[in-house]
């Protein structure tokens, strides 16, 4: 029973990452404009997009940028069963971005940067718990009360530390480098758990049969952090009312990484068709001193920037292909022979229960904005762009059950922005909304609430079904500052 029932494991009881490369924007001016900034326009936020056009920040400044309140809604239809649903929704404070700029009073052509960024960041928490009373068992007497529970826990973070300087070669044409430490950190806990006892006391030719909860258990915990390189090459070219931009970021150097995981799939009591018992079966492991990877890929990205002969209108847009990540270990573990008995891990058709595995799909993103001069004093700004998912396109079919990451949050999302930008005379104040929504649908089921054998696979879940529907959406408010230091 165990080589059949403990192959085909839900993938939700595995490892989770981010897999979407443009869910944040840094930089009070870049928020808003929706990263549409490798052309023109970045301003400190220039060290991420297109390190060139620091050369053309005059003077030393100081930026700040955060996402001051965001509120992020998943909601998951169909996931435990026809009609069954289950929504997380979180707000949160998140810091986006903080940048020093230096320029050197004896260097004009050349000018330096440090920052701060929040690259990535991650959260949610899920509790879904449903009881039915229904007859499970079609050998036993009487019907059975019967439990299904979900929860989820996953935080995730990354954080960049980044260093950059840029040098102006003429008028027109400005080179740069950036440089940055990526800090990632993932804690996750999931659980999946169904339960079937008699609701009455069973009796079966006159003989009391005993008390008996029927249970199938998937549960995992994991933690880790990785430290990688980053390092990013850009180029500037600025012609009348053209700017022409393009940026290489270089895949990531993997630096350190450690972790640990611990796992559970267990299932007993529960009867076959012929009223007999199946044979109870458990893997548990835990392993700690993991190592641990996350990947970032080679990306190349361009933008153009047009002013109106006016200055009244600016417009902007940027491409940016993410070339693909083969498939590798984010976690890898050591196979471990004492996960169950002897008889049973023998049976097993893939003994690497506790490592996983990453990869990425080619992605495509754009972005567009548009800057209008409403007064001296008062800039609009406007921006879209896509967010494709890295992990949608990747084939996971020669990956075992255990190894897979999560499915069920990966998504296409697109981001709307748009606000206000006050002239000072040292500097710069934005303020502004972003609304960002995003779907899949017919996905693979979290279980199935609806029993018809509790011998599936899982034990106790109807058939999981391509019947899940997933619906992300965001809205955050906007503020950022940039203000000169120099004293000019």
């Amino acid at each position: 029973m165990i080589g059949v029932i403990a192959i085909i494991l839900l993938p939700i009881i595995t490892q989770a990452q981010p897999s979407r490369y443009w869910s944040n924007n840094f930089g009070e001016e870049a928020s808003l404009l929706s990263g549409s900034v490798v052309g023109a326009g970045a301003g400190p936020s220039s060290i991420f997009y297109n390190p060139a056009f620091i050369a053309k920040i005059r003077s030393s400044r100081f930026t700040l940028n955060a996402d001051i309140v965001k509120l992020e809604s998943y909601t998951w239809e169909n996931a435990l069963g026809t009609e069954e649903k289950a929504k997380s929704v979180r707000p949160s404070l998140a810091p986006g971005f903080t940048a020093f700029l230096i320029k050197p009073k004896k260097k004009d052509r050349l000018t330096y940067e440090v920052s701060i960024l929040t690259r990535d960041q991650y959260e949610f928490d899920i509790s879904v718990n449903r009881k039915k009373i229904l007859d499970v068992f079609d050998k036993i007497p009487g019907n059975e009360i019967y439990t299904g529970t979900f929860e989820g826990k996953i935080r995730f973070n990354d954080v960049w530390f980044g260093f950059g300087g840029a040098y102006e070669l003429s008028e027109r044409i400005s080179f740069g480098v950036s440089s940055f430490i990526s800090v990632k950190s993932l804690s996750e806990s999931l659980l999946l758990e169904f339960n079937a006892f008699p609701q009455e006391q069973v009796i079966i030719d006159s003989v009391e049969v005993p008390f008996f909860n029927s249970n199938y258990t998937s549960r995992s915990n994991t933690k880790g952090t990785n430290v990688r390189w980053i390092n990013k090459i850009g180029i500037l070219y600025n012609i009348e009312n053209w700017g022409f931009g393009a940026n290489f970021t270089l895949p990531s150097l993997n630096l350190v990484g450690n972790g640990e995981v611990s796992k559970k799939v267990s299932a007993s009591n529960i009867p076959e068709q012929t009223g007999e018992s199946t044979r109870d079966y458990i893997l548990i492991d835990a392993q700690k001193d993991i190592p641990v990877q996350w990947k970032d890929p080679l990306s190349i990205s361009v933008g153009m920037h047009y002013a109106t002969p006016n200055s009244k209108s600016e417009f902007s847009t940027t491409l940016e292909y993410f070339f693909p990540i083969d498939l590798y270990k984010s976690f890898s573990a050591e196979i471990n022979p004492n996960i169950t008995n002897k008889e049973d891990f023998e049976q097993l058709t893939n003994k690497d229960f506790l490592s996983q595995y990453m990869g990425a799909a080619e992605v495509l993103n754009v972005a567009v904005g548009y800057k209008r001069v409403l007064s001296p004093s008062v800039n609009l700004l406007l921006g879209f762009r896509s967010d494709q998912d890295a992990l949608k396109g990747v084939d996971f079919s020669n990956v075992h059950t255990f190894n897979r990451p999560v499915n069920a949050l990966n998504m296409n999302v697109y981001h709307f922005s748009g606000g206000t930008q006050l002239n000072l005379s040292k500097g710069h104040i934005v303020a502004g909304i972003q609304w960002s929504s995003g779907s899949d649908l017919n996905k693979p089921q979290v279980g199935n609430l609806n029993p018809e054998d509790p011998n599936n696979d899982p034990p106790l879940n109807g058939p999981i079904k391509n019947e899940m529907d997933v619906f992300y959406k965001s809205f955050s408010i906007i503020f950022g500052f940039d203000f000169n230091l120099s004293g000019d």
